[in-house]
């Protein structure tokens, strides 16, 4: 895990005096504080410069096992040998060869880098190969808190005994504590263990308690479950309200009188259920009786229908028919007449042509006339001319 440092070099710092060889482990301002106020060398041991310093010490000698012997003896004896204090000093003169640092701690994470330069440090997950748990070994499902499934809560009597029921569910023994309260000032008014009975946890109020409350008032019922198999309580809050006990008889007497009224109402219904039956299968009977005169009307209509579609369809296929045959006679004739008139048209475009022939022979005529008169006219005067000359 590499993280960028914010806080500076305020991870890991001790003051260090090489005279006393007395170290402590402090935080952030509070080791400068005490450096400055013990006049001592304040040294970082996350930074190698420092750590270097303190590996030297414990490389020349100079940090010894008795030293330090009386902070691991207790009465009952040393609670470590000097064979201990040399692999413990060797194990952590390797860890200073390694990460630069002597900041050595028991907890998940190892710091293994560490630089103010680069503004970031390396922490690394220990994991311990001969640690005999996994990460689920410990976890045993979510909790299942006692399930409070109803409040029974009925209005409270003025200086009279009234109760509420809660009823709760879970496999082990379950226990339900009470607290009522005001709901405005959430002053205590009393508080305890409801009884366990066979409709459930039932929450009695004396008139010792009642008469502390006021009538016509809403109150507070807190309510703690837990049992013996799920420690882990449950809460809930109820609202009660509270009414004077003489009106308790007549809201009672008014109960009866509804709880009544519903009988005769269920009692009602059901004579107006068999009536409704009753008239179902009369009418049903009717209506299939109705149903069969009209489906018979309706065949007989139908097929007499069907007759008089059929003579109609006949009658107009013969009409058709005559009128098609005089159809066909008067085309026959009108046929004839067109022939004739294409016979004579004949006759006389063959007439007209003959008669133009005539006439172009007649046109040709006298256009040979027209010519040789002038030429015989030029003939005669040309020799009167020359006659007289």
């Amino acid at each position: 895990m590499v993280l960028p440092l914010q806080l500076g070099c305020a991870i890991a710092m001790s003051p260090f005096n090489s005279a006393s060889l007395t170290c402590a482990t402090c935080l952030g301002a509070s080791v400068l504080a005490r450096a400055r106020a013990e006049n001592l060398p304040w040294l970082n041991l996350v930074m190698k410069a420092h750590a270097e310093k303190v590996a030297g010490y414990f490389k020349d000698g100079r940090i010894k096992f008795d030293d330090f012997k009386s902070y691991v003896t207790t009465p009952a004896g040393a609670l470590m040998t000097p064979d201990e204090w040399d692999a413990r000093v060797r194990a952590l003169l390797s860890w200073f060869d390694r990460t630069g640092t002597l900041w050595v701690s028991n907890g998940p994470y190892m710091l293994t880098y560490f630089s103010s330069e680069e503004q970031k440090l390396i922490l690394e997950a220990f994991r311990d190969p001969t640690y005999p748990f996994g990460p689920k070994d410990w976890v045993f499902g979510k909790a299942k808190p006692v399930a409070i499934t109803e409040v029974i809560a009925p209005m409270i009597p003025i200086g009279g005994v009234g109760k509420d029921v809660v009823k709760a569910e879970d496999p082990g023994v379950i226990t339900v504590k009470y607290v009522i309260r005001d709901p405005i000032t959430k002053a205590v008014i009393t508080s305890g263990v409801a009884k366990q009975t066979a409709e459930g946890f039932v929450v009695e109020l004396p008139e010792t308690i009642t008469n502390l409350l006021n009538p016509f008032t809403v109150y507070e019922v807190l309510l703690i479950a837990y049992s013996s198999e799920v420690t882990l309580p449950v809460e809930k809050i109820v609202r009660i309200t509270t009414i004077p006990a003489d009106l308790v008889a007549e809201i009672g007497s008014i109960a009866a009188s509804v709880e009544e009224l519903g009988r005769n109402l269920v009692a009602v219904q059901a004579d107006m259920l068999r009536r409704m039956e009753d008239l179902r299968k009369s009418m049903s009977a009717e209506l299939a009786s109705s149903i069969k005169a009209l489906s018979d009307a309706l065949t007989e209509s139908i097929s007499g229908l069907g007759k008089a579609t059929s003579d109609a369809i006949k009658a107009l296929g013969s009409g058709v028919e005559s009128r098609f045959a005089s159809t066909d006679a008067k085309i026959s004739a009108v046929e004839d007449r067109i022939t004739g008139v294409e016979r004579k048209l004949s006759t006389d475009i063959q007439t007209v042509g003959q008669s133009a022939e005539a006439a172009q022979s007649n046109a040709r005529l006298a256009l040979i006339v027209s010519i040789v008169n002038p030429l015989v006219l030029l003939g005669v005067a040309a020799i009167i001319f020359t006659r007289r000359r």
